[in-house]
């Protein structure tokens, strides 16, 4: 198996564990509070990665736009951190305004999901260390 099969199946496990997280955090609302909850869990974490998601577009946009100049690079990513926070915010409020979502397991969820993606950083830091030294 070659370097980029073994980095890009080590990355399914994380993801599948990240991901096993926050079905186990949406199985316990749903197991003491209701469905309701457990999907109010899930559209938390689902804020994260609907974050992260944006972060990646963004960094290889702002690469592809500004390239190595360093201050318009800058000036892209401030936009684009603002542009995060304005999704993020907008979809807290869909959450608990739109979809009458309660707030406890919307709020939870968004925490274990940026745990879970601390945790992959760790581990995919450990990959990288492992592969150069």
């Amino acid at each position: 198996m070659n370097y980029k099969a073994a980095q890009r199946r080590a990355k399914t496990k994380i993801l599948i564990g990240q991901a096993a997280i926050i079905a186990a955090h949406a199985l316990a609302f749903g197991l003491l509070l209701d469905l309701t909850a457990a999907a109010a869990a899930v559209f938390g974490s689902l804020i994260v990665i609907v974050n992260n998601l944006m972060q990646v577009w963004q960094l290889k946009r702002a690469d592809r736009i500004a390239g190595r100049e360093a201050g318009s690079n800058l000036r892209y990513l401030y936009r684009c951190t603002i542009e995060r926070y304005v999704v993020t915010v907008a979809l807290f409020a869909a959450g608990i305004g739109a979809l009458q979502l309660a707030a406890l397991p919307l709020i939870s969820g968004f925490i274990i999901g940026h745990v879970s993606m601390v945790i992959r950083w760790f581990l995919e830091s450990g990959l990288r260390r492992r592969r150069h030294g």
